[in-house]
């Protein structure tokens, strides 16, 4: 197999682990941003207008493919949220598409930006890909460490950005521990 996939991997992430990994063993070549080392040091901005650039060099045929994970799929829809819609195949692990709280800590977090993809989704402006899928992961459970505290994560936005750029594939995997 010699197709070349365009990968973003999540926060920490190489291009040969993970997902990467498994991609790399079924014969297919890599290329792409890994969150971590040098890219992460990176502003936002330039994080964004590097995938952008990579995107338009190299993988903005209707031929391409793209996985990003996580943390990576955010910055992807940042990226893809400037230009016309991408006519490639997309595939989005468990992105980031907004801030995730904790009910019972009162912790939050919301990822630089995400008012913009928020504003996108609710006016129905963001450039919608040909082919877009989508897989979330919903952990269920409890959290052993000080305290036992649930997880709760926010997905109205996910499922606002599926019913918005009409998702031709969502699986949604519920991880319980």
């Amino acid at each position: 197999m010699t197709d070349t996939i365009y990968y973003l991997t999540g926060r920490g992430g190489q291009l040969n682990t993970g997902v990467g990994s498994g991609l790399l063993d079924r014969g297919f070549t890599l290329r792409g941003r890994e969150m971590s080392g040098k890219f992460d040091t990176l502003s936002i901005q330039n994080q964004i207008d590097l995938i952008s650039q990579d995107l338009q060099d190299g993988f903005w045929q209707k031929e391409s493919k793209v996985i990003a994970v996580s943390y990576g799929a955010y910055l992807l829809l940042q990226a893809l949220s400037d230009h016309e819609p991408y006519h490639g195949s997309i595939l989005l692990l468990s992105p980031v598409l907004g801030g995730v709280s904790s009910r019972e800590s009162m912790r939050y977090f919301s990822p630089p930006r995400s008012d913009k993809l928020q504003r996108l989704i609710d006016e129905e402006a963001f450039p919608k890909p040909k082919i877009l899928k989508f897989m979330l992961v919903i952990m269920i459970g409890k959290v052993h460490t000080k305290g036992q505290r649930n997880l709760h994560y926010q997905w109205e936005v996910s499922v606002l950005l599926y019913q918005i750029l009409n998702i031709s594939w969502v699986r949604l995997m519920f991880h319980q521990f």
